[in-house]
């Protein structure tokens, strides 16, 4: 784990699950800013790749079952008021927060939220 990691404190975690199979991963992230997005040309033959974080990106390969998936990030943004990251509404694919389309710039993730982007789901967990 990255020493910068370790000396800040954690804001949340995501647990990405794919539609039809039995993939999970947790990604913990401590950005003010995340952007989540389809990165072309990535295809891990490794299932436990499909999901990678770098800095404050998440990248999902550019396999058959997520190209329903926007190459436009999906953005979280840290509100240090409400302590939550607010779901930006930029994506051209139809994003769903516990089963309900965002509208407006965004949406207020509250703790255990599951968001669907395309075939991909992420559930928040915050610290």
């Amino acid at each position: 784990m990255d020493l910068l990691n370790i000396l800040r404190r954690r804001k949340a975690q995501l647990i990405f699950t794919i539609e039809g199979t039995s993939f999970l991963k947790k990604i913990n992230i401590y950005e003010n800013i995340i952007k989540i997005k389809r990165l072309e040309g990535y295809k891990p033959i490794d299932n436990n790749k499909w999901i990678i974080k770098e800095k404050n990106e998440i990248y999902i390969s550019d396999i058959n079952i997520f190209l329903s998936i926007s190459k436009t990030p999906v953005e979280l943004l840290w509100q240090e008021n409400s302590q939550k990251y607010l779901l930006g509404n930029n994506s051209k694919t139809k994003t769903l927060v516990n089963g309900k389309k965002i509208s407006g710039v965004g949406q207020i993730l509250s703790d255990k939220d599951q968001v669907k982007i395309g075939g991909l789901s992420f559930q928040i967990l915050y610290s």
